[in-house]
């Protein structure tokens, strides 16, 4: 069967489902359903289905061609000579990252790479921007979309320049826009608490609390507690912060690798008693449901995500797109900015939220937060109010300022 640019449309991004209604529908899938829908394919014979069923065509579509040289061959080949044969690869620092760029061509990167044409990467391009994914129930972030067609730009061109390949569909496909710089997204008060309604164990639910309402940590930095990190000081409870955990390396040290030591309120402090309980010494605070290991990234970012579809369906909105967990980070740093004591005077500073976040510089801090901070513009105007006080009760203001110093 020749295959055809219409075909191609309608294909690349399907797997067809065959209901006892005799009714069918498709969704979204990725590069590592194609194996499982092939071997569904292989059964189709078994199967009371006619010879124009849809799922008949898109698998001879699958099925045919498969020497063919696709984008996911060439991307592939692509890394395997930046990894070898120079010494500065393109930006990624593994294999395993590259893959995982490779899997976001979803069916795309099946189709013969010389019938791919822009506007297939485009429609592509939008799918990933809008279509929620199954894992999370929520679309790829810009930052990851941008990354995946950057490397398709890349394979374009080299396969180009090469001679893999006559032509670059990617070369008048434009590189998707970045997060706008300075704008961390943060929940407001009344979204945190009804996310938190549906908070899938009160231990998820006050390992949110920790770092939304209490101190700004990383997750991993949460994940990293051990029973022997709690203290009190001078009358201030503290937690202190030496190591992290996460998904792919375990243990290690903070982000900018100097521990920190946070007061903490007395609430959160018998909190994380209660979760620490009798263990001592090197133990996690945070525990597995089956108390043979710490609470892991994984299983932390999946309970979040299943609490932020259940808000969803409870009719919650986020104007400013799915939260993800690192919100919870930006939400404390918002909140910290905003804080009035009660004679409604601003009692948090961009200097203290750097420390307790864990920034290596002032200007990371002032860069990602610094439009939060609303004590900012009251003392700027009350600075420059001041100024022209002064200049106006001088009586010679040059002569003064001459004198200064």
């Amino acid at each position: 069967m020749a295959s055809t640019p219409e075909k191609h449309g309608r294909y690349w991004r399907t797997r067809w489902r065959h209901h006892t209604d005799g009714t069918q529908t498709f969704r979204h899938v990725d590069k590592h359903h194609v194996e499982r829908f092939l071997t569904w394919l292989d059964g189709l014979e078994e199967r009371d289905v006619t010879q124009d069923d849809p799922r008949i065509e898109a698998g001879a579509y699958l099925t045919a061609g498969a020497d063919d040289v696709t984008l996911t061959t060439l991307a592939r080949a692509l890394v395997e000579h930046r990894m070898t044969s120079i010494s500065r690869p393109i930006k990624g620092s593994s294999v395993s990252g590259y893959d995982d760029r490779i899997k976001r061509f979803g069916l795309l990167g099946q189709v013969p790479y010389e019938e791919i044409t822009a506007d297939m990467v485009q429609r592509h391009v939008h799918q990933m921007r809008i279509e929620p994914r199954t894992s999370t129930g929520r679309p790829y972030a810009a930052n990851t979309i941008r990354e995946t067609v950057s490397l398709m730009k890349q394979v374009g061109a080299w396969a180009r320049k090469t001679g893999r390949a006559d032509t670059d569909p990617f070369i008048d496909v434009d590189l998707p826009k970045g997060p706008p710089p300075n704008q961390g997204k943060f929940l407001t008060f009344d979204m945190y608490r009804r996310i938190r309604e549906f908070a899938i164990s009160e231990q998820y639910g006050d390992m949110m609390d920790l770092i939304a309402t209490a101190t700004g940590m990383r997750i991993g930095e949460v994940l990293g507690l051990r029973a022997d990190d709690l203290g009190e000081d001078a009358g201030y409870h503290y937690v202190r912060v030496d190591e992290t955990l996460t998904a792919r390396t375990g243990y290690g040290p903070p982000k900018n690798g100097k521990p920190r030591q946070l007061d903490i309120d007395p609430d959160t402090a018998a909190m994380l008693l209660k979760w620490r309980g009798d263990r001592r010494g090197s133990m996690p605070i945070f525990m597995n449901t089956a108390g043979t290991g710490p609470v892991t990234y994984n299983s932390f970012s999946s309970a979040w995500d299943r609490m932020v579809v259940r808000a969803l369906k409870a009719g919650v909105e986020f104007p400013d797109g799915i939260p993800t967990t690192h919100w919870l980070r930006h939400t404390y740093a918002a909140w910290f900015l905003s804080a009035r004591d009660e004679a409604g005077a601003y009692v948090g500073n961009i200097y203290d939220l750097q420390y307790r976040l864990g920034h290596s510089s002032i200007t990371i801090t002032i860069d990602k937060y610094g439009h939060f901070d609303p004590a900012a513009r009251e003392r700027a105007y009350r600075a420059a109010a001041s100024v022209r006080r002064s200049f106006a009760a001088a009586a010679t203001p040059i002569r003064r300022l001459r004198s200064i110093g």
